[in-house]
């Protein structure tokens, strides 16, 4: 049997190095050396690994999410990085920068939870004007609170968010599961 691939090779470490800025000012920096990638953060070198195609960084301030990088298929640079709600972007990235955000999905950002071992838990973030489950997955509306996943477009996966009290959904049903709002983090 083959040696498995290491999560610390990446093979477009290269690619993806660089610094991506916030418009808020903020700044986000990764290196490369050979097939390691590392997230440059408060002036030390944290190896970033890859697990099922998503990148994480073993430090405390990136903990929940994995990070997202957006690419164009004409551009082997990442345009922009996504890490839950923060979004970064590269200096050659030229989409639209300000994004309109139904009031009402404000009540979907959240943490929902299930007991059951087999779907665990999941966090609904807004960034670029777009719902992402896990910070990933962006999801499409097909009527006010129900959506499907963007990609791929054929996905029969939906998510439903109810129950909305005090401005905040308290379940969210994926698929016919029903997930819970935990109040944390």
């Amino acid at each position: 049997m083959p040696a498995p691939n290491s999560p610390a090779t990446i093979k477009d470490a290269k690619d993806i190095a660089g610094v991506y800025h916030s418009l808020d000012g903020g700044k986000i920096e990764f290196a490369a050396n050979g097939d390691a990638l590392f997230l440059v953060h408060d002036g030390k070198r944290i190896p970033v690994e890859i697990a099922g195609g998503e990148y994480y960084a073993n430090h405390p301030d990136f903990e929940l999410f994995p990070f997202y990088f957006e690419r164009a298929k004409e551009v082997p640079r990442p345009l922009s990085v996504g890490h839950g709600a923060r979004w970064w972007i590269a200096d050659h990235y030229e989409g639209p920068r300000q994004f309109e955000v139904p009031h009402e999905w404000l009540a979907f950002e959240g943490h929902y939870r299930n007991e059951d071992p087999w779907m665990g838990s999941g966090r609904v973030v807004l960034r670029q004007g777009k719902l992402w489950v896990g910070g990933t997955a962006s999801l499409r509306q097909v009527d006010a609170n129900t959506f499907r996943f963007a990609e791929p477009e054929h996905n029969p996966e939906w998510v439903q968010f109810l129950d909305v009290v005090n401005g905040k959904a308290r379940r969210v049903k994926f698929s016919g599961y029903d997930l819970w709002r935990v109040d944390v983090r």
